[in-house]
């Protein structure tokens, strides 16, 4: 017969823990926290993944991983490749923002004129 549902439980926990515990090694920001070289408000305003989304991404390849049989150590020296810093992203700025008197956000792709053009 199987586990009880309190073993499996526990057996997930504990592989949980483990593979967070590998990321938390691994990933960076969460790597600079664990070594004290950042702290938690600068791993904020510096990494993507340190938004519940962030997170999510992470969850799902770990979680896609596990049912793809693939070792999630790889799966995370992957991950680890990633440019998570929110600076990697970043273009050049606008000579110029511009915005339109009747919209109030200049993200709104109509107030950039190159959209409109």
């Amino acid at each position: 017969m199987g586990s009880s549902g309190d073993e499996a439980l526990a057996l997930i926990g504990d592989e949980v823990v483990e593979i967070l515990d590998l990321a938390h090694e691994r990933m960076p920001g969460w790597r600079e926290i664990a070594e004290g070289t950042i702290s938690v408000t600068e791993f904020r305003q510096q990494y993507l993944h340190s938004a519940a989304a962030g997170l999510h991404v992470i969850a799902n390849c770990i979680a896609a991983a596990r049912i793809a049989k693939v070792p999630v150590p790889e799966v995370l020296d992957a991950l680890v490749e990633i440019p998570w810093r929110r600076d990697a992203f970043q273009t050049v700025a606008w000579a110029r923002v511009y915005r339109s008197p009747t919209r109030s956000s200049s993200r709104d792709n109509r107030s950039c004129p190159s959209a409109t053009t």
